[in-house]
């Protein structure tokens, strides 16, 4: 059968899966992300400038120019490289279908451990103390409504673990706000019992770059395009590079990313009972 690489390759295409986007969705509505300037050290931290508003807002005939300053607060985000190699064989090769699903099933487990990252930071020490600790059977429309007010602003979004969201469901009662309700699966990173948080997109700060392949496969890279990951909008590397002593072909999704906590009055937990 002759090689039809080059058909292949116009498939290497990250589909918006359902899996990645219950992975990842949540984290889009609780995060901002920022890509570090090109020339930037990757593996250096980098420094975010969180910004804050004063309060005092002045509502009178001559106001005073010089009050009301706002604030802007370094925060030092350190990266981490997520790589995830896979091999890919001449029956890939051969049918781009196939090759396009073996990238999308490994940009499920890059997104899995940069959903565990991010969980990481759900803590008691970054947040504070829950604002609400019940068990999933006993979670009430006054606990979702707890949450609901827990961070005041229009864009915020509630996010629970599986047995809390199956109560919020239509099917048995919808509580206000239930458009911004999102479910998430992944808690064994998060802090002590952390099910659930409602939260605002100053909540997390993201710094991300591109990365390229590092050698000794720089220099037997066949194809290298970059992917975005679906919901949260965070840019990879994916190369196609030879292994010349085993003649075989591989590939590697490639981040670059870091997060630490922003605003920690944006976001308050729910922990299980």
């Amino acid at each position: 059968m002759s090689n039809t690489f080059s058909t292949a390759s116009q498939n290497l295409a990250i589909q918006a899966s359902s899996v990645i986007s219950t992975i990842l969705c949540p984290f889009n509505s609780v995060a901002r992300a920022f890509p570090l300037e090109k020339g930037k050290n990757p593996a250096r931290p980098r420094v975010v400038a969180v910004v804050t508003a004063v309060a005092d807002t002045q509502l009178v005939a001559n106001p005073d120019y010089t009050l009301g300053d706002a604030t802007i607060d370094p925060t030092s985000i350190s990266h981490t490289l997520f790589s995830k190699p896979f091999g890919i064989g001449q029956d890939e090769m051969d049918l781009g279908a196939r090759t396009a699903w073996l990238v999308t099933l490994n940009a499920q487990k890059i997104a899995a451990a940069i959903s565990d990252s991010l969980s990481s930071l759900l803590t008691t020490t970054n947040y504070g103390s829950p604002i609400v600790t019940t068990t999933a059977a006993n979670f009430t429309v006054g606990d979702y409504e707890t949450l609901f007010n827990g961070v005041a602003t229009a864009g915020r979004a509630i996010v629970l673990d599986t047995p809390f969201f199956a109560k919020v469901k239509p099917a048995s009662w919808c509580p206000p706000g239930f458009a911004n309700t999102l479910e998430h699966t992944r808690w064994s990173a998060a802090g002590t019992n952390v099910r659930g948080f409602v939260s605002d997109p100053a909540a997390i700060v993201i710094s991300y770059a591109v990365p390229t392949l590092y050698a000794p496969h720089l220099r037997n890279v066949v194809a290298e395009s970059t992917f975005t990951l679906p919901q949260i909008g965070l840019e990879g590397t994916l190369s196609l590079y030879y292994i010349l002593a085993t003649r075989s072909l591989m590939g590697c999704l490639s981040i670059y990313m870091g997060a630490a906590p922003g605003d920690t009055n944006a976001l308050k937990l729910l922990t299980s009972a």
